[in-house]
């Protein structure tokens, strides 16, 4: 990981500070099985960071083992990099978005820039592992980006939005974004 000043978002900053309250699990709701809800994937999940904007997301792309710019771009789709975004109606809060409705975890999905990309990246992996949700999705991290977004494992709920993320995973848009302070990641620096 790097660590730079960059920060397009500097909005963030007070949800880039900020610690999930509360005890662990921070009021996530079930990953759906023994297995996902244990100690190797819902219960890491700790938002034990602070930084930037991007240094949050190199750091839950570090500790859960998926490229960073494929997570840079995952985040460009949900928010713009904006932790404060609410969607789906009040039902869904910061960088990825997490819904209040299936994940829980209310106010820390909204207040933690580090636990919202945290979770995000720790169910991606859970699903990658198959050791949640649909088992045959296992070892398919393009289905798994996808069912972040439909909840499906049908190909056709979550193609286009995979699609669309890699587009921005190979286009890096956020390195066309201004800041104040420090130099956009590149590929290689954090990429």
């Amino acid at each position: 990981m790097q660590r730079d000043q960059w920060e397009p978002r500097p909005e963030n900053a007070t949800a880039n500070g900020t610690p999930p309250t509360g005890p662990a699990p921070y009021g996530m709701a079930s990953w759906s099985t023994a297995e996902a809800d244990g100690p190797a994937y819902r219960g890491r999940v700790d938002g034990d960071f602070t930084g930037t904007t991007d240094e949050i997301i190199q750091w839950a792309s570090c500790k859960w083992g998926f490229p960073t710019d494929l997570n840079r771009a995952q985040a460009v789709i949900e928010t713009t990099w904006w932790q404060s975004v609410v969607g789906d109606e009040g039902e869904s809060y910061g960088l990825y978005q997490m819904k209040t409705t299936v994940w829980g975890a209310y106010p820390n999905s909204s207040s933690s820039t580090a636990f919202n990309a945290d979770w995000a990246m720790g169910l991606r992996r859970a699903c990658y592992d198959g050791a949640m949700w649909y088992p045959e999705l296992r070892g398919n991290l393009e289905a798994c980006i996808g069912v972040h977004f439909s909840g499906d494992p049908a190909e056709s709920t979550w193609r286009g939005y995979t699609d669309e993320v890699l587009e921005y995973e190979r286009t890096k848009p956020w390195l066309q974004w201004p800041s104040a302070a420090g130099t956009p990641p590149t590929a290689t620096r954090g990429g």
